[in-house]
């Protein structure tokens, strides 16, 4: 079993580690939104995390995802 899950949803790909897959599936309607940070910022607004530290997630996704997903949001 691989410790990361790689997600595709439209355009955007993403490959996290396995403790934040249910994250990504739960938050799944990243099309409505304009950009990467409005998508997470509203799942975990909205208390869809159920992985016990969004805090670690928030860090996670900004400092070795954002930017590269933030990427695929400009492209569309």
């Amino acid at each position: 079993m691989s410790e990361h899950e790689h997600i595709e949803k439209s355009t955007v790909s993403v490959t996290l580690p396995r403790k934040f897959y249910n994250f990504y599936m739960e938050c799944h309607l990243w099309d409505e939104y304009s950009s990467y940070s409005d998508w997470v910022r509203d799942c975990l607004r909205r208390d869809m995390v159920r992985i016990g530290n969004k805090r670690e997630l928030e860090q996670y996704t900004k400092k070795t995802r954002g930017e590269k997903i933030q990427e695929e949001f400009d492209k569309q």
